[in-house]
């Protein structure tokens, strides 16, 4: 991950991500092959519901962050998003209504995995 530009910069970056960790919030690093923090990325799913918030940190000024739904076997994916620095992220994920108050119109579908078709019966062997 990049290194802060100041150091003041240090207690905001703590303070914002403590305002998610605070209700809720997990966070977990990704580390490259040599074992060097590449990205933080955190999660929260909404109790009682389908619906999840994502926050993907590779530097103060590149964060995005996402709410996302899950359809029982059809998918889901994204249905919010924001690309900004970590401050405007935080601050518009905090902003977001609830999950029952926001649209579920998905605007990028989640990839699909391919299953087979288990109505067709197999080919007979010879």
């Amino acid at each position: 991950m990049a290194e802060l530009d100041t150091y003041a910069e240090a207690p905001q970056v703590a303070d914002s991500l403590a305002q998610l960790r605070n209700i809720g919030w997990i966070f977990f690093p990704l580390n490259d092959q040599n074992g060097e923090l590449t990205e933080l990325v955190g999660a929260y799913e909404h109790p009682g519901s389908d619906v999840t918030d994502m926050l993907r940190l590779r530097s103060i000024k590149e964060c995005l962050a996402q709410r996302i739904v899950d359809y029982p076997g059809h998918g889901g994916g994204v249905t919010w998003k924001h690309e900004d620095d970590l401050f405007s992220c935080v601050n518009e994920l905090l902003c977001l209504p609830p999950p029952d108050a926001t649209s579920r119109l998905v605007l990028v579908p989640a990839p699909r995995l391919w299953t087979p078709d288990r109505t067709r019966s197999p080919l007979p062997l010879h």
